[in-house]
């Protein structure tokens, strides 16, 4: 099972959860704990690595961003990869569903 990794992205202040390759219900939970621990107004994820995206991982994300919006911040998601997009298509969803910033994710 792969581990999702926070850093620092030293230019804009703000952490980065870098998603794995894998989200599946396993790494749904991980995922879970890692946006529970972070601080701050705006959490990013990166989704550049993902090859693939389960349900229960998407329940998760969708889950991130209802509470975000109860908590007053901002989801990001950086650099969605085609089969992210692909799998968010293949579930019903789109990237308004995971994240709630007015910026474009770059693609």
């Amino acid at each position: 099972m792969e581990n999702i990794s926070a850093q620092a992205q030293p230019e804009e202040g703000e952490p980065v959860i870098f998603l794995p390759s894998k989200l599946t219900s396993d790494a749904a939970r991980n995922l879970h704990a890692q946006v529970s621990a972070a601080t701050g107004p705006v959490l990013q994820l990166d989704a550049s690595k993902v090859d693939f995206l389960g349900a229960a991982a998407l329940q998760v994300l969708i889950s991130i961003k209802k509470s975000s919006t109860q908590d007053y911040r901002t989801i990001v998601l950086q650099h969605p990869s085609e089969a992210f997009l692909t799998g968010l298509s293949r579930l019903g969803a789109n990237l308004g569903d995971v994240q709630n910033s007015e910026q474009l994710p770059c693609l």
